[in-house]
């Protein structure tokens, strides 16, 4: 199984575009469920993944939110997740509605050149003669199945059994459907309707949600037990900076960036994303050359923000170290390896206004300090210092770096590929349709 991103490139690149479908009411969308497509996108070397809200489940009659409202929950929940977009067909479509019918009209879409995989859990294998017409799935599609610790096949059912004896590989083969897959992800006890119950008691279960999505659920009165008249007014939560805590995004940025140099972070990189998003103001991206040093990076850059003053909302990532993410309120950091970097191309989705800034210089302080910056005795003492010197130079090199290359790269690709997401802020309607044939 392919482990690592950019992995069938070692193969040789594939012909088809790998697509990644995830199915559910999302009701609400829940951090398994962003967990399920970090963890498809990392070891399926997918494309693309495509969330697809179901319509009238014909298993699920009642649901706590309109499909309109599950798909804004989506767009929050997805908004920093790379390489993913929202297919609205199934809330679309009259009727109940069915998988098979989804991967046969994509099929008719996108023809054999496109490998389809459809993304379930072992809970939904064991469940899967109760799908309709699920013999039929291979034939369009292949099945990824994700594995907790502990998981068995010992419970299918005989035919499940068989149909995975029969068409289950190692890693996925280049062809359009046919086979049966499977890929690890963390065990994470989440389930949609336990999340409801909680909600409807008044809880907050802040934790099991992605950032933004308990604040849509509260100013939309979702799933609540009781109505609005009845219930007295809450003071909201600290999800986001607010007024009295938080530090301008300039000054912010600066701490950052400041942070990152500390430890010799490489390729930093900021990005205004006030046009394209409302949750945030800044994306600050950056590499480490190792585990040890992207969580190191990512540790500073949260000790340092937290002495400057500024909450840190939470740091993810950390455990492996390949992609460290530092959410600040106003700005989010992504700490990332070099291929894990080059692979999902952070740059391409939020690179259209790159931010000009220089790297190893301190934030602007008084006149005095900057007169003295000019004098050109204070290079040669700096120079005579070996250590010094060395830092300077990569100072030197950034920002010539950052001023000629991210915009050309913005100008080619960013504004043809990610028009749905940069919709996220003025239109929560907009679908994220990446390649949708």
């Amino acid at each position: 199984m392919s482990d690592a991103p950019g992995a069938r490139g070692a193969h040789g690149a594939s012909p088809r575009r790998r697509i990644g479908l995830l199915g559910g009411t999302f009701d609400p969308v829940h951090v398994a469920h962003v967990a399920l497509a970090r963890a498809a996108l990392a070891h399926l070397a997918l494309d693309e993944l495509r969330f697809v809200p179901t319509g009238r489940s014909w298993q699920k009659v009642d649901a706590g939110a309109t499909a309109q409202q599950r798909i804004e929950m989506l767009h929050i929940a997805t908004v920093a997740l790379p390489r993913t977009s929202i297919d609205e067909r199934e809330t679309k479509r009259a009727g109940a509605s069915y998988t098979i019918d989804t991967l046969i009209e994509l099929r008719a879409q996108l023809g054999e050149a496109a490998a389809l995989v459809w993304i379930v859990g072992s809970d939904q294998l064991r469940n899967l003669p109760t799908w309709h017409r699920w013999e039929e799935l291979l034939r369009h599609a292949h099945l990824a199945v994700a594995r907790r610790a502990g998981d068995t096949l010992e419970a299918l059912d005989a035919r499940v059994r068989a149909l995975v004896d029969a068409h289950a590989c190692e890693e996925l083969p280049d062809a359009p459907a046919g086979s049966i897959v499977f890929f690890p992800m963390p065990s994470m006890q989440v389930s949609g309707s336990a999340l409801r119950d909680r909600l409807a008691r008044g809880e907050c279960p802040d934790e099991l949600l992605p950032h933004g999505v308990l604040d849509y659920i509260d100013r939309n009165r979702l799933y609540r037990a009781t109505p609005l008249r009845d219930e007295p007014a809450r003071a909201p939560r600290p999800r986001r900076a607010t007024k009295r805590n938080r530090m301008d995004p300039r000054k912010l940025q600066r701490v950052v960036v400041d942070a990152l140099d500390d430890i010799k972070a490489q390729d930093i990189r900021v990005f205004d994303t006030t046009a394209q998003t409302e949750l945030f103001d800044r994306v600050i991206i950056a590499t480490g050359t190792s585990n040890r040093q992207t969580r190191a990076l990512a540790s500073h850059v949260r000790d340092k923000v937290k002495e400057a003053g500024a909450p840190v909302v939470s740091m993810e990532g950390a455990d492996t170290g390949e992609w460290v993410l530092v959410d600040l309120g106003d700005i989010v950091v992504h700490v990332m390896q070099p291929a894990i970097r080059q692979y999902y191309n952070l740059e391409e989705l939020w690179g259209t206004r790159p931010v000009r800034l220089r790297v190893g210089a301190q934030a602007p302080a008084a006149a005095g300090t900057r007169s003295a910056a000019k004098r050109p005795a204070a290079p040669k003492k700096a120079a005579a210092k070996a250590p010094v010197k060395a830092t300077g130079k990569v100072a030197a090199k950034a920002p010539a770096k950052v001023a000629t290359k991210a915009p050309a790269k913005t100008a080619t690709k960013a504004p043809a590929r990610r028009t749905a997401t940069k919709r996220v802020a003025t239109k929560r309607t907009a679908t994220k349709r990446a390649s949708n044939g």
